[in-house]
């Protein structure tokens, strides 16, 4: 289903798509159920029994319900998490995201859609990993290669140098 025209509104980084809205462009009613339950989880997660909002303010839940996160990097997105907090709250926020929205017949496609989102990511993210590893692995053999080249230029060099017979 379509969302058409217009986009105005505070827009973050292209994650349209995401958002749980009526058609009116307000927040819905299932959005404003899951805002309310996020509220209500931050007591349960660590450092929440001393300062709720250290977990995260409501602008943060009213985001974590509008882009529908459903892994630790799109929470990290959210307003008021970043990585640090979404490592830490990941476990928490995310299945009880994943049951609100299976739950709720208006939220499930949008859910569906975050997944598989995610999955993309996650393997856009081990590739950039892998070419990483691959390319430090590459620069070490290459210091090593040199480092030997310079030792058998330096022995060239040496008068007193005698190859081992």
């Amino acid at each position: 289903g379509g969302g058409g025209g217009g986009g105005g509104g505070g827009g973050g980084g292209g994650d349209i798509g995401a958002y749980a809205y009526d058609g009116g462009g307000q927040p819905g009613k299932a959005e404003a159920e899951l805002t309310k339950k996020l509220m209500a989880v931050r007591r349960e997660l660590p450092g929440g029994d001393k300062k709720v909002s250290a977990c995260y303010p409501e602008k943060g839940a009213r985001d974590i319900a509008k882009k529908l996160p459903a892994s630790e990097l799109q929470l990290s997105r959210c307003d008021g998490i970043g990585e640090q907090k979404a490592r830490k709250f990941h476990a928490t926020i995310l299945p009880l995201i994943r049951a609100f929205c299976e739950a709720h017949d208006e939220m499930r496609i949008r859910w569906a859609e975050r997944v598989e989102q995610a999955r993309v990511e996650d393997a856009a993210a081990a590739a950039r990993a892998e070419a990483e590893a691959k390319a430090k692995a590459d620069v070490a053999v290459a210091a090593k290669a040199a480092a030997v080249a310079r030792r058998a230029a330096s022995a060239a060099d040496d008068p007193d140098f005698a190859e081992p017979a």
